[in-house]
């Protein structure tokens, strides 16, 4: 991996309990870092629930190794969620992680 390959700047955030803004105890995002980064789209389909679509996508994200980083977590990017669903440490080698997600879509009713 160069530097060039990571031209874009993603943010990660952990889930934390605690209170939204509405008072309402549960997960809320917590910010941990800004880190450059890879962002490339794999695959899309559409999945049909309680009578909307859904779009679903899926995204591998690269980034240099950082050991901090957990399955549970939420990455943004230019104003989308992309939620975590694998990690891969390439060859062990702690120097690259390659991180599998799915981003967050909007239900459109048909």
């Amino acid at each position: 991996m160069t530097a060039g390959d990571l031209r874009h700047n993603i943010a990660i955030f952990s889930p934390t309990r605690g209170e939204n803004d509405a008072g309402e105890t549960g997960i809320v995002w917590t910010y941990v870092r800004h880190q450059p980064a890879q962002v490339k789209p794999l695959r899309a389909w559409e999945v049909e629930r309680a009578r909307q679509v859904q779009t679903n996508r899926t995204h591998l994200i690269r980034v240099r190794y950082a050991d901090d980083i957990a399955p549970d977590w939420r990455i943004e990017w230019d104003g989308r969620i992309f939620n975590i669903t694998g990690i891969i440490n390439p060859e062990e080698r702690n120097i690259e992680l390659e991180i599998s997600c799915e981003e967050e879509g909007a239900a459109v009713t048909p």
